[in-house]
C-alpha cells in the first residue's frame, strides 16, 4: 500500500466529510469497484495510445455524488505516476467553456508535473525544469523549426526552456505571458524580447492550446492529460433550441474530438465528466456532437469500454450491488484509518448501521457521495 502520513489523512478526511468528494493523493486508497476499468485505462488509453503519441477525447456521464470526480482523480492520478502532465479543470460560473481564454489561462497556471516524487505546477515553472533536465539542444532545434499555429507562444516557450539565459526581471515577464497574462509588446522589446507578441486572448485561446500541446510532445513529454468536471449545470438547458453558449461549448468538445481523430494533437488524453441533461440533450438537438460521441438515441446499455461516451456507473462492477459497494467502502476506509488506533468490531458495525441508512434514503447513483462523507465524518469524531 502506498504510504501517506496522519497529517495527509486527516486533511483528505475533512474535505471528504465536507463535501463528499476526495483528494487526489488517496482516490486509489479509497477507491472501490473501479479497479478493472483503471486497468484498462492505464494499459490500452495511457500507455498504448496517448504514451506512443496518439490522442483520444473521452466524455464520463453521471449523476451528483455517483462518482465522476472520484473517477478522474484516480485517472488524474496514474497519469502523473506515468509522467504525464496532467491539468484538472472544474467548469462552474468561474470556469466555463463558453470563455476558452478563461479556461485555456486555467491550465497554462495549473498544469502539474511530478518527477523523482517532486511535483512541479504552471507551464513556465515546467518548461524551466526541462530546459535544465529533461530536454536536449536536439529537441530545441526541432521545436524551433516546427510550424505551429501560434509563433509567439512557440518563442515564448523556447525562451523557458533556456531560462539561465535570462535575468530575473525578464524571466518574471516570460512567466507572466505564459501563464496566460496580458503583456505588452514594448515590455518584451525593452528587455531585448523581440520575437513574441500577442497575449492570450479569446481569438487565439485554441490556436495557443494546441500551440503549447504541441510543443510538450515534440519536447518528448510521455503525454498531456486535461481533465474537465462539470460540477454545476453549466452545459445542459438546451430547450427547444440548443442556445448560443451550449453551441460555443458543443462546438469546443467537437473540435477537441476532431482534433484527437485527425491527428492534429499528439500525446494527448481530454476526459470530461458531465452531468445526464447535457449528453441527452445534445443527442436530441446536436446531432454534430453527437454522432462524435457515439450516443444511440434510446439506448442506455454500455457498449464497450472504448466508445467516448461512459457512464460512470457501468465501468464500476459493484454497480448493480449497493449494498456489497458500501461494505466494500467502508473496509476501504478503515484501511486508511488503522494506523489511529480506532478500528475494533464494534465500530465497524456502527459505521454500517449508519451507511445503511444511507442506502434507504438514497435512490439511484447519488449515494456514493452521502456514504463518503458519513464515513469520513464517523472516523474524524471517533479520532477525537
Amino acid at each position: 500500500m502506498q504510504v501517506i502520513s496522519k497529517d495527509s489523512i486527516i486533511t483528505s478526511l475533512n474535505k471528504i466529510a465536507q463535501n463528499g468528494t476526495d483528494d487526489v493523493e488517496i482516490a486509489d486508497l479509497i477507491d472501490v469497484g473501479n479497479q478493472d476499468y483503471m486497468n484498462y485505462f492505464e494499459n490500452e488509453v495511457i500507455e498504448n495510445l496517448i504514451a506512443k503519441g496518439g490522442a483520444t477525447c473521452k466524455f464520463i456521464e453521471g449523476a451528483y455524488g455517483a462518482g465522476k470526480t472520484h473517477l478522474l482523480n484516480l485517472i488524474y492520478k496514474k497519469a502523473l505516476s506515468k509522467g504525464m502532465l496532467v491539468a484538472f479543470t472544474t467548469l462552474d460560473s468561474a470556469v466555463s467553456l463558453t470563455d476558452w481564454k478563461l479556461v485555456v489561462e486555467y491550465i497554462l497556471e495549473n498544469v502539474e508535473y511530478r518527477h523523482e516524487g517532486r511535483t512541479y505546477k504552471s507551464l513556465p515553472e515546467i518548461l524551466a525544469f526541462a530546459g535544465e533536465r529533461l530536454v536536449d539542444d536536439r529537441q530545441k532545434e526541432i521545436l524551433k523549426s516546427a510550424k505551429l499555429p501560434s509563433a509567439s507562444f512557440k518563442n515564448a516557450i523556447l525562451l523557458a526552456l533556456n531560462k539561465k539565459n535570462l535575468n530575473n526581471e525578464a524571466w518574471e515577464v516570460v512567466k507572466e505571458y505564459l501563464v496566460g497574462r496580458k503583456v505588452n509588446v514594448q515590455t518584451f522589446k525593452s528587455m531585448g524580447i523581440n520575437n513574441v507578441r500577442v497575449s492570450l486572448s479569446k481569438s487565439n485561446a485554441e490556436n495557443i492550446l494546441k500551440t503549447v500541446l504541441s510543443s510538450l510532445h515534440i519536447l518528448g513529454f510521455k503525454g498531456v492529460v486535461l481533465l474537465f468536471d462539470e460540477n454545476e449545470r453549466t452545459l445542459s438547458g438546451f430547450g427547444e433550441r440548443i442556445s448560443r453558449r451550449n453551441q460555443l461549448a458543443a462546438n469546443l468538445m467537437r473540435r477537441l474530438i476532431d482534433g484527437c481523430s485527425s491527428g492534429a494533437l499528439e500525446g494527448v488524453l481530454i476526459v470530461f465528466s458531465v452531468l445526464p441533461d447535457f449528453i441527452s440533450q445534445v443527442a436530441n438537438r446536436y446531432e454534430a456532437l453527437a454522432q462524435r460521441l457515439q450516443i444511440i438515441k434510446g439506448e442506455n446499455k454500455s457498449i464497450g469500454w472504448r466508445i467516448p461516451f461512459q457512464k460512470v456507473d457501468s465501468v464500476n462492477t459493484l454497480r448493480d450491488n449497493p449494498q456489497s459497494f458500501m461494505v466494500s467502502m467502508v473496509e476501504a476506509y478503515l484501511r486508511l484509518a488503522k494506523n489511529f488506533g480506532i478500528l475494533n468490531d464494534d465500530f465497524k458495525k456502527e459505521v454500517i448501521n449508519s451507511c445503511i441508512m444511507v442506502l434507504r434514503r438514497n435512490v439511484g447513483s447519488g449515494y456514493k457521495r452521502e456514504l463518503a462523507k458519513t464515513i469520513a465524518t464517523m472516523i474524524l469524531e471517533r479520532m477525537r
